[in-house]
Order: structure tokens, then C-alpha cells, then sequence
């Protein structure tokens, strides 16, 4: 969401929406979660500014996974979803270049994506803190690609051993430099 008040003010906002939006309407698809956020938080947003649109917005990747089918689906404002199979294949499904937030001349309409899954395969979402946090020895972004390789390097320990490598690894990367930005990675095994 950004940094400060106006990043607080959006996630504050967009987690008092979510449960209304899927509890309270018994809207369940990812898609329709994120364009019902995108909605509300316009128009609440709207509310307290008059006329005028806050041009700040939010990432946010939605999953719903049926255990019966064995079927994720997976909808992202901006948010890919990263899986890495059992056998370690890893696989990217982007989110849509839509914020949930105010763009001019955007309509309303997230993708869905449904994806066949396997026992032992492990779905994650992530904040872009991860991928733009400096350091290593040149003092660089760590970016995306960082994050993809300890994924699959890591795949074949339990859930609890890769957390601490992840981890481990990202300390490494960042050294002595600040964090500039909130971390967060969730990882679900099927």
C-alpha cells in the first residue's frame, strides 16, 4: 500500500472490507473479492475526501483452493503467485497490472486463473519488501529473482526448515543495510 499514513489508512481500510465482502456477501471467488474491494475502498475513500481520488493503492493476491478437485484459484492486483511443484518446477501466474485503488480509465475486472494442484505442492505470496530490499555485496535490490531461487532451493525441506532458510538467506542479502520495507511471504503445501 505504501509507505506512512496514507499505506495505514489503506490497509487498515482493506482489512475491515475483506470480511464483509466474505463473510457478510458470501462472495468466495478470487476475482470478484478483489473487484468488490476495489469498489468499496473507492468508495469509502470517496467519503472522506469529497470529489477527489486518492491516488494511492494496494497489492493484494486472493487464493481459494478446493481440497476436493485440488484446485487453487488465484487472483492478484498486482501480486503474482509463486508455486513450486513437488518435483521442484517452478511456476509464476501473474496478477492483474490493476491496483486496488483509484486508476484513470480502469474498469473493474480482475482475472481469475484455476490451477491444477499436487499433494506436496506449495503455493506463496509475498510483499514487494522481499524483492526491494538492498544489499548483497553491491548493495542491490534483491529482487524477484532472489526470492524465486531460495523458493526452489529450498522446496525439499518441511515448511518450518525453509522458513528459517528464507529467512536466513534474506538476513544475509540485507547485511548491514536497514530494511526499508515490511516482509511478508506465505507459503501453503497442498
Amino acid at each position: 500500500t505504501g509507505h506512512g499514513v496514507p499505506g495505514a489508512l489503506l490497509s487498515m481500510t482493506g482489512i475491515t472490507l475483506l470480511p464483509q465482502i466474505v463473510t457478510g456477501r458470501g462472495i468466495t471467488g478470487p476475482a470478484e473479492i478483489l473487484g468488490e474491494l476495489r469498489d468499496e475502498l473507492l468508495r469509502t475513500l470517496s467519503h472522506q475526501e469529497g470529489d477527489e481520488h486518492v491516488r494511492d493503492g494496494m497489492n493484494i493476491g486472493v487464493i481459494t483452493y478446493d481440497k476436493i478437485t485440488r484446485e487453487c484459484e488465484f487472483s492478484g492486483a498486482l501480486c503474482p503467485l509463486y508455486i513450486v511443484r513437488r518435483s521442484g518446477l517452478f511456476e509464476e501466474v501473474k496478477g492483474d497490472r490493476i491496483p486496488i485503488g483509484f486508476v484513470e480509465g480502469v474498469v473493474n475486472s480482475f482475472s481469475s486463473h484455476l490451477i491444477p494442484m499436487e499433494e506436496g505442492d506449495r503455493m506463496y505470496l509475498a510483499s514487494d519488501g522481499m524483492a526491494d530490499q538492498f544489499g548483497g555485496p553491491m548493495g542491490k535490490k534483491w529482487k524477484t529473482s532472489g526470492l524465486k531461487e531460495v523458493l526452489v532451493r529450498t522446496h525439499g525441506r518441511n515448511a518450518c526448515g525453509q522458513g528459517k532458510d528464507i529467512e536466513r538467506t534474506f538476513m544475509e542479502w540485507t547485511g548491514t543495510v536497514d530494511q526499508i520495507d515490511d516482509v511478508l511471504l506465505v507459503g501453503v503445501q497442498v
